[in-house]
C-alpha cells in the first residue's frame, strides 16, 4: 500500500494514513483508536513471529522507503521549461510544484512531518526553498504568504548553535535570502540579521578558496560558482552528488544540460511528482539496513537474507559502483561490515583518507563531518594485518578529531554525540547484549538522517525492527535472569558461599556468559556450563592466590589426579576448603558431563577432568608450588594462558552449541593457533590491571617479570603487553574475517572472537577490574539481565 507522498504503508501506517485530519498536527491522535484496533488494540501483544515475518519479507525485497524532501522538491519545481505559456515561462517539472502547493504543513512550514524540536533550522531553510519556488512561478499567494509568517516566527533558529544543521546551511540559506531578495519579496528577517548572514557566508566561501570543497552546496554560491566547472563532479546517472537539489540548480543555469534534465525527469517520475534528498540511496540503504540489524542483536534470526544483501553489496564493491565509493561514510561502512562477515576486502581502499588535513581539505563539505568521521574510526578499527598502516593511521587521526569533538562539545546531535562517546570508550571492550540493548534504547522510530536537509527512511528503521528487536531482548533477557537464579543456587548448594574469604562470582560470571555466547534459549545450558566453570575456575584461582597455604593448593591437585568413581570418599583428611572446592568440582563436572551426552551422545568427562588437572597443575606453577619452575617469559605465557581457563570453555560451550567435535579439532593448528591469542588478550590485559597487587604479594606477572631487572620501566612493560594483546587479538579477528579453510567451524570462531571482547570488558582501559572492583560492572548487570527493558513506545491505545 503506498501514498501519494511514495511511502509504502503497514496497517498502522495505513490506518495513520487515512484517518480524518483536521489538521496535521492533529492528524495522529484523532487516529488512535483506528490505529490499535488494526493492530489488536495493542501492538505490543502481537507475535514475535509476525514481527519477524514482516522484517523477513522486507530484506527479501528490499524497497526504498524514504520521506519526501521539501528543500530539494522546490529546487526542482524552479528549474524553467524550454516554452512558455500565455506569454510567460512555466516549470519545467509542474507536478513538483503541485506538490509544493498541497504539502504545506499545518504551521505554514515545508519539511519533514512530523517534525523534531532540533529541525526548527531545517525547516527555515525548507520553507525559504519552498517560498521562493512559488515566488518565481507567481503562485499560491497565500501558501506563501503562511510561509513567509512562519519564516518570521523562527527566524531565530538561522543563528542558532543548538539548533541542528543541515549539511551547507550557512552557505545555502543566505543565497535563498538573497535569491528572494532580488524576486522583491519582503522577508520578515531583521535587517542585522540578513547582513550578517551575507557576510558569513561571503567570508566561509572565501576562506574555502576552492570551491570543490563547497560544490555539493553550489545552489548557495550564486556568482561564486563556475558552473561549467561544476559537471567534473557529474556521476554516472547525471546527477550532481545524487543531490537532487544540487541537479536543479545547475540545469537553472545551464539549461541545455540534457543529462541533468534526464536525472530529474526520472527521480520526478520514480516518486509521482516529489524528490528525496538523495538519489539513488539503494546501497547506503542496505548498508544501514544491515548495520542497524546487527546493532540491535537480531541478525542471527535473519542470517541468510544478510548475506544475501551483503552479496549484492560485494559485487558493488567488486565493480567500484559509485553508490559506494563516491560517499566516503558508505565505502567506510561498507568495508566494516564486509570484512567483518568474512568478504576479502583491501584497506587499501581507504588510503586517500589516511590524512588528516588532506581529508577536510579535498573531501568535499558533504565528506567530513562528525558522522562520516565516526565511520572511518570505526572501518579503522577493523586492522587484521600488522601492515596494514591504512588503517592505523585512519585511527589516529580520527580518534583524535573526535575524541576533541566531544570535548568542545561540537555535536550538538545528542544522539550523534552518544554514539561518539560509546565508541571512543574501549571500543571491543563491552558486552554485545548490553550494546545491543543501549542500541534499542537510543534508536527512534521517527529517527532522521541529514544531509542538505533532514530525511527519515523507514528500510533502515521502522516499527517491526524496533518492536521485534526490543521483544526479542526481553526474551533473552528472562532466560538470563532465570539462568542466573539457577546458578546461584548451585553456589550456594556447592557450600561455596561458605568459604572463609570466598567471594561470590556468579553474578559477574553470568554477565560473561550472556555477553558471549548467543543469546537463543536453546543454548541456556552452554550459558549456564560456562558460568559454572568460569566462577569455579575464579573461585579456585583466589584460594591458591590469595589465602590458601601450599598444602591445600597441592593435596587439591592430588584429590583430582586419583579422581575415581569414589572420588568422595578420600577427602576426609583434608581441610573444609579443599573439600568445598573438590565436590564443587566433581558435582559440576558430573552433571555437565551427563548433559552434554544426554545431547551429544558423547562423553566429555575425561576430557573436562583432564583438562582441570592442566588448569590446577599451572595455577600451582605459577604460584611457585608446582613441579615446574617458571624462569622464562615464554614458560610464564605458556602457563598463564592455560590458568585463564579457555579451553574448558571452549570444550564444554562447543557441545553446548549442538556441534559434534570434529575429529582432531583439539589438536589442529587453526584451533591451537585461536585459543593461544584469545586466552593470551586475556592475560595480558589482566596482568595490566592487575600488576601491583601481584607485585606486593610475589606472584607472577608479565608487567613484574619485565620490570624486575630494571632495565625496563612500568611504562614502557604496560605498553609492551598492551601491544601484545593487540597482536593478539588482531590475530583472531583476522581467523573470524578470513575463516575459509578454518578447522574451526564458525560459530566457535565467533565465541573466541566474543572472548577477546570479554577480556577487554573485564580488564578494560580505565585500569579496572570487574571481579575485583563490583562498582564498575553494576549498570551493565543491571541492563543485561536486572532492569526490565521497555518496549518502544510506537501507539498509546
Amino acid at each position: 500500500m503506498s501514498s501519494a507522498n511514495g511511502y509504502h504503508f503497514n496497517p498502522l501506517q495505513q490506518a495513520i494514513h487515512n484517518s480524518p485530519r483536521g489538521s496535521r498536527s492533529g492528524g495522529l491522535t484523532k487516529c488512535i483508536p483506528k490505529v490499535a484496533s488494526v493492530l489488536n488494540q495493542n501492538p505490543r501483544k502481537l507475535n514475535q513471529d509476525y514481527y519477524k515475518e514482516r522484517i523477513r519479507k522486507r530484506l527479501c525485497d528490499v524497497k526504498l522507503e524514504v520521506s519526501p524532501s521539501a528543500y530539494d522538491t522546490a529546487w526542482v519545481a524552479m528549474v524553467p521549461g524550454l516554452g512558455e505559456y500565455s506569454g510567460r515561462p512555466r516549470p519545467r517539472f509542474e507536478q513538483c510544484l503541485q506538490w509544493v502547493m498541497e504539502n504545506q504543513n499545518w504551521d505554514g512550514s515545508w519539511g519533514l512531518n512530523p517534525g523534531h524540536p532540533s529541525l526548527v533550522k531545517d525547516s527555515l531553510s525548507c520553507t525559504l526553498a519552498c517560498v521562493l519556488a512559488l515566488r518565481t512561478w507567481n503562485l499560491g499567494h497565500r501558501l506563501l504568504q503562511r510561509g513567509l509568517d512562519y519564516i518570521g516566527s523562527n527566524a531565530w533558529a538561522a543563528s542558532s548553535a543548538d539548533q541542528l544543521s543541515p549539511i551547507g546551511f550557512n552557505i545555502v540559506f543566505p543565497a535563498m535570502v538573497d535569491r528572494a531578495l532580488k524576486l522583491d519579496l519582503t522577508l520578515p528577517l531583521k535587517p542585522t540579521l540578513i547582513d550578517s548572514l551575507l557576510f558569513a557566508r561571503d567570508a566561509e566561501i572565501r576562506l574555502c578558496g576552492s570551491n570543490d570543497h563547497l560544490a555539493y552546496v553550489s545552489e548557495g554560491l550564486g556568482d561564486y560558482c563556475d558552473w561549467k566547472q561544476l559537471f567534473k563532479h557529474r556521476r554516472i546517472n547525471g546527477s550532481l552528488f545524487n543531490s537532487p537539489a544540487t541537479t536543479a540548480a545547475a540545469l537553472i543555469q545551464c539549461p541545455d544540460d540534457h543529462k541533468s534534465i534526464q536525472y530529474l525527469a526520472t527521480v520526478v517520475e520514480s516518486f509521482d511528482g516529489w524528490v528525496p534528498a538523495v538519489y539513488p540511496m539503494h546501497i547506503h540503504a542496505h548498508l544501514r539496513l544491515v548495520d542497524t540489524i546487527e546493532r540491535l542483536g537480531v541478525n542471527r534470526h535473519f542470517r541468510d537474507e544478510l548475506h544475501n544483501i551483503l552479496d549484492e553489496i560485494y559485487r558493488a564493491w567488486l565493480a567500484k559502483d559509485e553508490g559506494i565509493f563516491s560517499d566516503i561514510s558508505c565505502l567506510a561502512m561498507a568495508f566494516r561490515l564486509l570484512r567483518t562477515n568474512g568478504y576479502d576486502v583491501s584497506s587499501d581502499e581507504l588510503a586517500a583518507f589516511v590524512d588528516e588535513d588532506k581529508f577536510f581539505e579535498t573531501c568535499g563539505i558533504q565528506n567530513t563531518g562528525v558522522a562520516t568521521c565516526l565511520e572511518l574510526y570505526r572501518a579503522s578499527q577493523m586492522r587484521i594485518y600488522e601492515d596494514e598502516q591504512v588503517l592505523e593511521k585512519i585511527l589516529i587521526w580520527t580518534r583524535d578529531f573526535l575524541k576533541q569533538q566531544v570535548l568542545d562539545q561540537n555535536i550538538p546531535d545528542k544522539k550523534l554525540c552518544a554514539e561518539v562517546e560509546h565508541d571512543l570508550k574501549n571500543f571491543y571492550g563491552k558486552l554485545d547484549r548490553v550494546s545491543h540493548r543501549r542500541s534499542i534504547e537510543l534508536c527512534e522510530v521517527e529517527e532522521f538522517q541529514m544531509l542538505k536537509t533532514a530525511y527519515r527512511c523507514r528500510t533502515i528503521f521502522n516499527e517491526d525492527l524496533a518492536m521485534f528487536a526490543a521483544k526479542d531482548f526481553r526474551i533473552s533477557q528472562a532466560k538470563y535472569h532465570k539462568e542466573l537464579k539457577q546458578v546461584q543456587k548451585w553456589f550456594t548448594d556447592c557450600n561455596m558461599d561458605g568459604m572463609k574469604q570466598s567471594r561470590d562470582t556468579s553474578l559477574v560470571s553470568s554477565a560473561c556468559a550472556a555477553g558471549v555466547l548467543f543469546p537463543e534459549p536453546e543454548f541456556a545450558q552452554a550459558r549456564i556450563g560456562f558460568t559454572q566453570f568460569f566462577a569455579l575456575a575464579t573461585f579456585i584461582d583466589d584460594f591458591i592466590d590469595n589465602y590458601g597455604s601450599k598444602e591445600e593448593a597441592i593435596r587439591l591437585l592430588e584429590l583430582f589426579r586419583i579422581w575415581d568413581e569414589q572420588k568422595l570418599d578420600g577427602i576426609s583428611d583434608s581441610s573444609r576448603e579443599v573439600k568445598i572446592m573438590y565436590t564443587a568440582l566433581c558435582k559440576t563436572i558430573d552433571g555437565q558431563a551427563e548433559m552434554v551426552y544426554a545431547m551429544q551422545g558423547h562423553c566429555i568427562k575425561h576430557d573436562l577432568h583432564e583438562m582441570w588437572i592442566e588448569f590446577l597443575s599451572e595455577l600451582l606453577n605459577e604460584k611457585g608450588w608446582g613441579e615446574k619452575k617458571i624462569t622464562t617469559m615464554d614458560q610464564y605465557i605458556s602457563t598463564s594462558c592455560t590458568t585463564f581457563g579457555l579451553k574448558f570453555y571452549i570444550l564444554l560451550a562447543y557441545y553446548f552449541l549442538g556441534h559434534n567435535m570434529p575429529e582432531g579439532l583439539l589438536e589442529s593448528p587453526d584451533f591451537y593457533t585461536m585459543l593461544h591469542h584469545a586466552s593470551l588478550v586475556g592475560r595480558l590485559l589482566n596482568d595490566t590491571v592487575t600488576y601491583k597487587r601481584e607485585q606486593k604479594e610475589g606472584g607472577l606477572n608479565f608487567i613484574c617479570m619485565l620490570t624486575a631487572g630494571g632495565t625496563v620501566s612500568e611504562e614502557e612493560a604496560i605498553s609492551m603487553a598492551q601491544q601484545m594483546a593487540e597482536d593478539s587479538q588482531r590475530k583472531v579477528l583476522q581467523m573470524v574475517c578470513l575463516s575459509k579453510g578454518n578447522m574451526v567451524p564458525r560459530r566457535c570462531q565467533e565465541f573466541f572472537w566474543a572472548l577477546c571482547k570479554m577480556g577487554n570488558w573485564l580488564y578494560n582501559e580505565d585500569g579496572g577490574d570487574r571481579f575485583s572492583s563490583m562498582d564498575k560492572v553494576v549498570d551493565d548487570i543491571n541492563k543485561l539481565i536486572l532492569e526490565p527493558l521497555e518496549l518502544p513506545r510506537i501507539v498509546e491505545s
